[in-house]
């Protein structure tokens, strides 16, 4: 799918499921992962625009607020973080760059974490009004994988970008510490499942010729099963204590994690059972495995497992 036609289906998608989705943790979070499973198992380029709006909603309502009305959202929070710097008369701006911010280049606006003083603050920006200003630029230069090529992902620079009272989201420091932080997390483990869903989907579109494709095929189901099992669990549990932070904190990092491992399982099965030709002539196929591949990343495996084997588990 080109970038125009991405960005348009993009659009439709999160400002559609945007008016249904539950949110998280609020009893219905089953229902949530599975739109999320169905967004990664169809396009995981159109999920990757689409499951940042869906997060941009829930921040929102955990904090009391709305987003700007029909406005397409990113979510940008990877370090190092733009700085949040007030002025002598009052006033502050951004100032600084962030790499890694898919939908740059095509959505409305995003919700952006920056520095403050020692604290993350979550700031609302208008990207149109910022593009067009030159207060935001966006710099794509920095992509050069075909993974996601067309989700708009670069780096975005700001330029002293104007941000008012009311563009702040939340207290200083809540982005990180609240609840929903760690509830949200599951939303791109659900996407990631649903990507490695489509690549057993594939699987079984082309059939096992034999005993040892067939137990490759099986074993590939079984992850389909286990994947969704564990977010059915996990849904469960937060939608049953959705103020415990620190025990959403620990099934996030245990989710995302059996998560990124069976994918990673999904991608190395799905390749030996059909072979370089898929990896090589089957455009879709190697599409998706070089997207799961770069999407799962996103986990810092081994921080989060010495969290979960350190004394405080």
């Amino acid at each position: 799918m080109s970038g125009p036609a991405l960005a348009a289906r993009g659009r439709e998608l999160a400002l559609e499921l945007g008016r249904s989705t539950p949110l998280p943790a609020a009893g219905a979070s089953r229902r949530r992962c599975a739109v999320l499973w169905e967004l990664g198992r169809d396009d995981l380029q159109v999920a990757r625009l689409v499951e940042p709006h869906l997060d941009a909603i829930a921040i929102a309502a955990e904090a009391g607020g709305s987003l700007r009305h029909g406005c397409w959202y990113a979510v940008w929070a990877s370090a190092p973080r733009p700085v949040l710097r007030r002025r002598g008369d009052g006033t502050a701006a951004l100032v600084g760059d962030q790499a890694f911010c898919s939908g740059a280049a095509c959505c409305d606006a995003a919700l952006v974490a920056a520095d403050e003083a020692g604290e993350v603050v979550l700031v609302d920006v208008d990207l149109r009004a910022g593009r067009e200003r030159g207060t935001v630029e966006v710099d794509g230069r920095s992509w050069r994988t075909a993974a996601f090529d067309a989700t708009g992902t670069g780096t975005v620079s700001y330029e002293d970008h104007p941000v008012l009272d009311g563009d702040l989201v939340g207290a200083p420091g809540s982005y990180l510490s609240r609840p929903g932080f760690w509830h949200g997390a599951l939303g791109p483990a659900a996407v990631w499942a649903g990507g490695a869903a489509g690549l057993v989907e594939l699987a079984e579109r082309r059939g096992a010729r034999g005993p040892h494709e067939r137990a490759l095929l099986g074993e590939l189901r079984s992850l389909r099963w286990a994947l969704a099992a564990q977010l059915d669990v996990a849904a469960d549990e937060a939608d049953a204590a959705p103020a415990d932070v620190g025990a959403a904190r620990r099934r996030a990092l245990l989710v995302r994690n059996l998560v990124e491992r069976q994918c990673t399982q999904v991608i190395d099965l799905f390749g030996r059972l059909c072979g370089p030709r898929a990896l090589a002539q089957d455009a879709a196929a190697a599409a998706r495995v070089q997207e799961l591949g770069l999407y799962v990343r996103q986990v810092h495996r081994e921080a989060d497992l010495d969290e979960l084997g350190g004394p405080g588990w």
